[in-house]
């Protein structure tokens, strides 16, 4: 209950819970699906036909939720079906519904793989090969790839439980063990590696370091001794299931880590992982039998902690949106998208087409959002692509990051005509001298 309690105020949770994402329902039918698996390896041949329908309904929607489950929900189902198969060969019965169900559901999505030359499907073999690089000049290797994924799994476990760090994972323990290589950590971060040195001066940077690094190689270490130790056998299936399918989804998230796919985001179908081992790591100190009054009241504090921590967060988020302060590089908030839209349409001088220029990130982000609102009222936003093709005539917008002067970057000589501030981010009107 108390970690039920902890998952119902997780920043992490509520974060994604408000995120218009198609990706958001994948904590429920990932419980779905390993609750059917789970079924099948407890009650064997005896399992409820309806079981096998639910299963195969899983598997369908998770296939449409996001390529990571594209990829994972059939694996799993595989090593199960396989191991189940050489105990009882009538499970097949089983396992040909659960298949049924889901090709039947998802003939759609088959049928249109067929008519347009599988399109998805090579999309699909690219990003699980990793040759679907976001930066292609970046040549990096298995045991990079492998560096980066046990260091985003680790960050992700203590963001999910606590919200503590950023959202995105800063290959921060890669960063660590390559200090003395700057080249490497460029590699490895993506970014300017002064930013990632000056953060080891922070006390901050080091708690958190430390912090979900224990916790990350703590929480591993009594599941994988639950799991020898465990003796129900309903739970040991479980145990080994949950095993099964973690190993899995970190091979998968090691093939694509190289994709861009570093937003914790990405890690949302293993949500119930750092509740997991939160919960195992209370019931280990608990059941220390020398002082245990102390390390109840250890336990208490964790729990507390952990959810101050997403308390903070959660008001922390909640002034932002209040102040019309949430949009970034990241996010794109419609009640923060509106004014721009009209700042745009009141300063086009009249026409109903403008030009947007803009940093790269924030151009990405927020144009189609902003193209969208213009379109409900006959206003068009023309996307620039390159500066050559600025057409002379049509008003021309800039939006960026605060602070970040377009004219620093543009060398086609235009000035500011006016500006606004809208949150983290500022939209210019740049006009010919």
């Amino acid at each position: 209950m108390a970690l039920t309690g902890l998952y119902a105020i997780s920043y992490y949770a509520i974060l994604y819970a408000r995120f218009s994402w198609n990706s958001n329902p994948i904590p429920f039918f990932t419980l779905l699906f390993l609750l059917s698996l789970h079924e099948f390896l407890v009650k064997k041949e005896k399992t409820h036909w309806g079981w096998a329908v639910i299963l195969g309904i899983a598997i369908r929607i998770g296939f449409q939720l996001h390529l990571i489950l594209m990829a994972l929900f059939p694996a799993t189902a595989f090593f199960v079906f396989l191991f189940l198969f050489f105990q009882n060969k009538n499970i097949w019965k089983s396992l040909a519904l659960a298949v049924l169900i889901a090709i039947v559901l998802n003939a759609p999505q088959i049928i249109h793989e067929v008519r347009y030359d599988y399109s998805n499907t090579h999309t699909f073999i690219k990003d699980m090969t990793g040759s679907n690089r976001i930066d292609n000049s970046k040549k990096v290797d298995l045991s990079t790839n492998l560096e980066r994924s046990l260091d985003c799994h680790a960050e992700a476990n203590a963001f999910m439980v606590s919200s503590a760090g950023d959202n995105v994972c800063g290959f921060s323990y890669v960063g660590l063990f390559h200090s003395r290589n700057p080249a490497y950590i460029n590699l490895l971060t993506g970014s300017d590696p002064s930013i990632f040195l000056a953060q080891l001066r922070t006390a901050n940077f080091w708690i958190i370091l430390i912090g979900g690094l224990f916790f990350s190689i703590l929480g591993y270490g009594l599941f994988t001794r639950r799991c020898f130790k465990e003796q129900d056998e309903g739970k040991k299936c479980f145990l080994y299931l949950i095993a099964l399918y973690l190993i899995l989804s970190f091979f998968i998230m090691t093939s694509v880590i190289g994709g861009g796919f570093t937003e914790f985001r990405y890690f949302i179908h293993t949500f119930f992982v750092p509740f997991l081992f939160l919960g195992l790591i209370a019931e280990y100190l608990i059941g220390i039998k020398k002082f245990r009054p102390v390390w109840i009241i250890v336990c208490v504090l964790l729990f507390l902690g952990v959810a101050v921590f997403n308390v903070k967060a959660i008001a922390s988020r909640y002034e932002a949106l209040a102040a019309k302060d949430g949009s970034n590089e990241h996010f794109v908030i419609l009640g923060e998208v509106e004014p721009m839209v009209s700042y745009l349409i009141n300063n086009s001088a009249g026409s109903k087409e403008v030009q947007l220029d803009g940093n790269p990130r924030y151009l990405s982000n927020f144009f189609n959002a902003l193209n969208y609102l213009a379109g409900n009222q006959n206003f068009k936003l023309i996307r620039v692509t390159h500066p050559n093709k600025i057409t002379a005539g049509k008003t021309l917008f800039y939006i960026t990051i605060n602070g970040n002067n377009p004219l620093d970057m543009k060398e086609d000589g235009h000035k500011i005509g006016s500006r606004r501030d809208f949150g983290q981010v500022t939209i210019y009107q740049l006009v010919n001298p």
